[in-house]
């Protein structure tokens, strides 16, 4: 096989799986495909892949499953030696017959040379034994390698992972946009998305005039910024993605990497670029919390940036969003800091999630709650408590925003009690599920009247109201 002849069979591979994913995950995902490559399935192959890859987390059997299945399946996890050392994972008989096998043997720090295919294209009498994975990256694509081919000689290998990637951020766009209000994914369907929806997956959805009396995201926005520009104070738009645009992969049960495919809301992308042409500030936070959305937990779980079981970002995600507004921000602070004592602290608590307030639209009646770390902002004093409770309109940081900027409120771990930790001056937060928007009203009534103390205001909301044009009106002060 030709290296051109692998990335056109790799490149149909994906597209046919991305087609049989949505069968099994969507009906409406899997018509939207049949009916946009018909022609992909009578030429749909099954390329065998060769790479150059380093163990970097080997799976071990315990002992007291040696016997007890004739047939195991293991899952190392592994670095490519090429392609900027992108992770997969490795999977293969690690007992066969009762017996181990050289796959199932391999030790961290290996390196192989081997030819692979999707695990996704394995027959279903293997995806049904016993598989032991302990990596929790549920996240990485996954590959099939059978033992023999750990034979090949090292060297000369071609490496096709990463074939026709440019395009599968807009195929999973597409999928995301083509799906229902509420969606599970993950192995055990363990991860909840919900959006009332899906539009700002869908490109150019901010250029569409919005119907009247309505002006739609960026006029608003670039009329907002200016009308606070000649009272000399600064706007921060900050774009909340959705976390189907975090973890697309999972929503879709396509195979996803952010750093070679990029990301999925590119059309959120391109109105941020356009918005900071016109001079307005935006602090679009979907490189942030890509970055960032698996975490080490101090007990040594993987933990996640947004909710499993909720519509919204979980503490972690609330702490990387201040740290990004704050540094953002902080610069074009004229007020001196305060000498307030306040420290941040963390624990584990249960969240129930908002899956609960979902049932009637669909969400799975049985959904478990889940273990998490909140990180806590507290007063040392007496006096740094009252500050830091203290929500008042005169304030020099203005913060409007939806349910993000709600959740964890009164608990101290909200973004609002972060932002005066990190920049210890007051912060006015005003809030509203999905009223960011027209939320702005009412700020602008408010007395004493937040204009004449504001040096900075952050808009903050979800990236999917942007395709709401029924949020955006242009507002005269």
């Amino acid at each position: 096989m030709t290296h051109f002849e692998s990335e056109i069979g790799y490149a149909i591979l994906q597209v046919r799986l991305v087609i049989l994913s949505g069968f099994q995950h969507r009906s409406v995902i899997g018509v939207f495909f049949l009916t946009l490559f018909p022609w992909l399935l009578a030429t749909a192959a099954q390329p065998v892949t060769r790479l150059s890859c380093n163990i970097t987390r080997s799976q071990t059997i315990p002992q007291s499953q040696i016997g007890a299945y004739p047939h195991i399946i293991v899952v190392h996890s592994a670095k490519l030696s090429e392609s900027e050392g992108e992770e997969i994972l490795l999977a293969g008989y690690g007992l066969r017959e009762k017996r181990p096998t050289k796959f199932g043997s391999l030790q961290k720090d290996a390196k192989l040379n081997v030819s692979v295919r999707s695990f996704d294209e394995v027959s279903d009498e293997l995806k049904q034994l016993q598989r032991l994975d302990d990596s929790d990256r549920f996240d990485l694509p996954i590959f099939w390698c059978d033992d023999e081919s750990l034979n090949e000689p090292i060297g000369n290998a071609q490496i096709t992972t990463s074939i026709a990637r440019k395009d599968r951020a807009k195929i999973i766009a597409k999928t995301l946009e083509a799906a229902g209000d509420i969606v599970t994914g993950g192995v055990n369907s363990e991860f909840f998305f919900y959006a009332g929806n899906r539009k700002q997956y869908s490109k150019d959805f901010w250029k569409t005039p919005a119907p009247k009396p309505f002006d739609g995201i960026f006029a608003t926005a670039v009329d907002f910024h200016n009308r606070l520009a000649a009272r000399n104070i600064q706007l921060l738009l900050v774009l909340i993605p959705q976390s189907t645009s975090i973890y697309p992969g999972i929503a879709t049960n396509i195979d996803y990497n952010p750093t070679l495919d990029g990301r999925v809301n590119f059309a959120v992308g391109d109105l941020a670029q356009a918005l900071s042409e016109q001079g307005v500030d935006v602090l679009d936070l979907t490189e942030t919390m890509l970055r960032d959305r698996y975490f080490q937990g101090e007990d040594g779980q993987t933990q996640t940036a947004y909710h499993r079981n909720d519509t919204h970002w979980a503490p972690y995600g609330v702490k990387l969003a201040a740290i990004a507004i704050a540094d953002k921000i902080a610069p074009h602070l004229q007020t001196p800091q305060s000498q307030v004592a306040l420290t941040e602290s963390s624990f584990v608590t249960t969240f129930q999630g908002d899956i609960r307030l979902l049932q009637s639209k669909g969400a799975p009646k049985e959904f478990p709650a889940l273990e998490a770390p909140i990180f806590v902002v507290k007063g040392n004093d007496p006096a740094s408590t009252e500050w830091l409770n203290t929500n008042h309109s005169n304030s020099p940081v203005q913060l409007i925003g939806d349910s993000f900027a709600r959740i964890y409120l009164g608990a101290g771990a909200d973004i609002a009690s972060h932002l005066k930790h990190l920049l210890k001056r007051q912060v006015f937060s005003t809030h509203r599920a999905g009223g960011a928007g027209v939320l702005r009203a009412e700020w602008l009534q408010l007395s004493p009247s937040p204009l004449e103390h504001a040096e900075t205001v952050v808009w903050i909301f979800s990236e999917r109201f942007c395709a709401v044009p029924q949020c955006w009106k242009i507002l005269e002060f």
